[in-house]
């Protein structure tokens, strides 16, 4: 991962599998603060993950676009991510989600 990481995509990867943002807690911990400080765009569209949308996406500060389209997520969308003063565009097309109170 570079020093300045802003775009994360991998839309059309064949991923399967549980959705988590657990690779994070594998990188070093200057890394995982330029992760959350920095990241302005994560698209895992196209994909076959699973599962539901996690919390720590609302400590994604500076996230514009968050991008999990064409995905095998449920569930609710986290009230951390209503809190993102920055997200601009959830999308979520095929997607069964509702939000959360």
């Amino acid at each position: 991962l570079g020093e300045n990481l802003r775009y994360f995509n991998v839309k059309n990867n064949n991923l399967s599998g549980p959705f988590t943002p657990d690779f994070i807690d594998d990188l070093p911990v200057d890394l995982q603060k330029k992760f959350f400080q920095e990241l302005e765009e994560y698209d895992v569209s196209h994909n076959s993950l699973t599962g539901t949308i996690a919390g720590e996406f609302g400590q994604l500060k500076d996230l514009h676009v968050l991008d999990l389209s064409y995905n095998n997520l449920n569930g609710t969308i986290p009230i951390t991510l209503g809190k993102s003063k920055e997200l601009r565009m959830l999308r979520s097309r095929s997607i069964f989600l509702a939000v959360s109170q």
